[in-house]
């Protein structure tokens, strides 16, 4: 009698181990996915600064838009943290430039590496008219 209480004992206290383990791998997956989301917000809200920026410099009439008979495309390439990288590439950023008018347009792109845009903003100026 009393050795089959302890098998029980055993048992139950084995599938309680089992129950806190899987809890506690379950809870582990959920806390390291909601911390690389948490990362990878921060890197866009960096990043979408960095294209406000970018917008508000292009609106500013001091600013010297490219004089091309074309559009123009400058490309610069983040890594995982938001930082200007060329190898380990995540964030691509593109600023195209249509200078060929009086009325200059921008469109700024920000893409994943897998060609996704994530964001994407027009930046409209009508440049000053020589009369």
């Amino acid at each position: 009698m009393r050795n089959k209480q302890f098998h029980f004992f055993l048992l139950e206290f084995s599938l309680s181990l089992i129950i806190l383990s899987v809890s506690l791998v379950g809870a582990f997956t959920i806390f390291t996915s909601a911390a690389k989301l948490h990362k990878e917000s921060e890197v866009l809200r960096k990043l979408s600064e960095e294209i406000m920026m970018n917008a508000e410099a292009l609106r500013n009439p001091m600013t010297l838009w490219p004089v091309e008979n074309e559009l123009k495309t400058i490309i610069t390439t983040y890594d995982l943290n938001g930082y200007p990288s060329s190898t380990k590439i995540k964030y691509t950023l593109s600023i195209t430039y249509d200078a060929r008018s009086d009325f200059h347009e921008a469109e700024i792109i920000l893409t994943d590496k897998e060609d996704n845009a994530l964001l994407t903003l027009k930046v409209n100026v009508l440049s000053e008219v020589n009369p």
